[in-house]
């Protein structure tokens, strides 16, 4: 049995071994857990539309305001709440996918369905814990490191609301330090590979675009077109190339920090257990 908390080291390269091993079931499930932010654009849309059609002077009139406005108010915010389902539900699928390597795409969005009311009850009561704690007493980052692991109590002991919070606390206690250390390294990975990414794949583009406009330049002499080719179209593919590489980060960073976590979950589990068995 092991008596020891996993290492930085195992951790972040057993991360990127389980990310190998689930990535086509993680990656896709993270950007699907995603896609509810768009609801967050249609108040914008309902509002620039009564804008654009001169649809406002119809407030002005009594009635219209009155059976109107109970309409508009529905229209802006029943998205924020669909989009604030729907990414609960997204982030509950995507802890499902990783806590069990078993657990397939649409077996964990029918497990965070079927849990999505008590997860936010817990998750709000979390995010209250952790505010209200951080005005009150203790900086806000011991009481992200005390409840880190609350999503996986949550899935994988199937404890609700207070007594998930109060678990993953529980796991915390006596080795503060060592799990905050952890986290740090986890956290610090996306910006160490980001200072390395970002500007080879910028450099690359910068020398792809000049490359690319030349080879153009030639083709156009040797056609006899002494018209060389425009600079602005190729320039567009570097706004199309960073947003490429945003997701790409978030298309792997998202999911191996939440499977790093994971990892570091079960690890404390098992001291845990070890403990208690003494």
């Amino acid at each position: 049995m092991r008596e020891d908390l996993i290492g930085v080291r195992e951790l972040l390269l057993g991360g990127l071994s389980v990310f190998r091993k689930r990535a086509l079931t993680i990656v896709p499930l993270t950007f699907l857990s995603l896609t509810p932010a768009a609801f967050f654009l249609a108040p914008f849309a309902v509002v620039e539309f009564i804008v654009e059609s001169e649809m406002g002077i119809l407030f002005e009139i009594p009635v219209i305001t009155v059976l109107g406005l109970p309409v508009l108010l529905a229209a802006v915010i029943l998205p924020i709440l669909l989009g604030m389902g729907g990414l609960l539900a997204g982030g509950l699928a995507l802890t499902y996918a990783v806590a069990d390597e078993d657990t397939g795409i649409g077996g964990a969005i029918a497990k965070a369905l079927k849990n999505l009311g008590p997860f936010a009850w817990f998750s709000a009561w979390k995010e209250f814990q952790i505010f209200a704690g951080s005005l009150l007493y203790f900086p806000g980052i011991v009481f992200q490191v005390w409840y880190a692991f609350a999503p996986f109590v949550f899935v994988l002991e199937g404890q609700r609301g207070i007594n998930a919070l109060a678990r993953s606390r529980h796991y915390v206690e006596g080795r503060w330090s060592e799990v905050f250390k952890r986290l740090f390294a986890v956290s610090l990975a996306p910006a160490v590979v980001l200072l390395v990414v970002l500007p080879a794949a910028l450099m690359t583009v910068m020398f792809f675009v000049p490359l690319l406009w030349s080879f153009l330049a030639i083709l156009g002499l040797a056609a006899d077109e002494m018209a060389f080719p425009p600079v602005l179209p190729l320039l567009s593919g570097y706004p199309i190339g960073i947003f490429l590489i945003f997701l790409l980060m978030v298309g792997f960073f998202l999911p191996y920090d939440m499977i790093c976590k994971c990892m570091l979950y079960k690890s404390l589990r098992v001291l845990e257990e070890n403990v208690s068995q003494k």
